[in-house]
């Protein structure tokens, strides 16, 4: 519910914001032929215009980028240039960054660099084609959060 409720709390902001630059960006058109397309799905998935919103991980995610294991997804949003999701639930950063990097390494990812890491977390960039991942690992208390930005080259 709390997921379903931002969600949606995104959807509206995105539409005020829209309405706004709408009314300033050209006087001349009325509000609503600069109001993007808003779309709602009883799965959790909200779409402003090209970009989505959901509680699961967002349309197109590579089945070839690997996720942490053992954390619950959050949710995630996307554009046609990339898409984002975010885990976290109990652990370590150092555990996670383990798993990590070895199944990216599997999936035929290239490090591309990273800062931090160890036990309290760190950011690690792979690259594997056009595709870019940028991973994003951080103590939580007693758990731990993850973020995965996916940008696939595309403009």
């Amino acid at each position: 519910d709390d997921m379903k409720f931002a969600v949606k709390s995104i959807a509206v902001a995105a539409v005020s914001l829209s309405a706004v630059v709408g009314m300033s960006a050209c006087s001349s058109s009325t509000t609503t032929d600069n109001l993007p397309n808003v779309t709602a799905s009883p799965e959790g998935t909200v779409k402003v215009g090209d970009t989505e919103v959901t509680s699961g991980l967002p349309s197109g995610w590579p089945s070839d980028v690997p996720t942490p294991q053992g954390l619950t997804l959050k949710g995630g949003g996307g554009t046609p240039q990339g898409m984002s999701a975010s885990w976290s639930g109990p652990g370590t950063a150092a555990a996670v960054q383990a798993q990590l990097d070895t199944d990216f390494k599997n999936a035929g990812f290239t490090s591309k660099n990273s800062f931090g890491g160890g036990s309290v977390g760190g950011v690690t960039s792979w690259t594997k084609g056009a595709m870019t991942v940028q991973v994003v690992i951080a103590n939580d208390g007693a758990n731990v959060a993850v973020n995965e930005t996916v940008l696939t080259g595309a403009n």
